[in-house]
């Protein structure tokens, strides 16, 4: 029989956001900020960089969005901007030891939250909060692809 086809080259290109549900099932994001702390996150994301590394694609890491402005809907559990910023202080370090670049999307949302969010109890965005993070996202895509 002939040999099988080789592997497909490795990604070029990895963007993501894994979100502070990365490591654990979940019932809700107010969950997981109950139940992880900002060090194992960071554990989570060291081990995430440790596995796509070796891949040779270019890692894009997204910073999580801002909270809700209000208790999050599903388990009604209010995160404060303070413990999303320190969440993201943690990912921050991680990604910066590991020279990966960085699209800030909770910067490109900023204080227009309460303007994008779906409502103030739901961390997901309208359609005009869905273009500005499509549009944050394309700015890097373009810009580290001309590198």
């Amino acid at each position: 029989p002939p040999p099988p086809p080789p592997p497909p080259p490795p990604p070029f290109f990895f963007h993501a956001d894994p979100g502070i549900r990365d490591a654990q099932e979940s019932r809700g994001l107010g969950d997981v900020y109950k139940r992880q702390t900002p060090q194992s996150y960071a554990k989570s994301l060291e081990g995430i960089v440790n596995k796509l590394r070796p891949s040779g694609a270019k890692l894009v890491f997204a910073v999580t969005t801002p909270p809700c402005i209000g208790p999050e809907k599903k388990v009604q559990f209010m995160v404060s901007d303070e413990q999303a910023e320190e969440f993201n202080r943690f990912a921050l370090a991680v990604m910066k030891k590991h020279g990966v670049v960085i699209n800030d999307l909770y910067s490109a949302i900023g204080q227009g939250r309460a303007k994008y969010q779906l409502g103030e109890n739901d961390v997901h965005y309208n359609n005009a909060g869905l273009d500005l993070l499509a549009a944050q996202v394309y700015k890097i895509i373009k810009r580290e692809f001309k590198k």
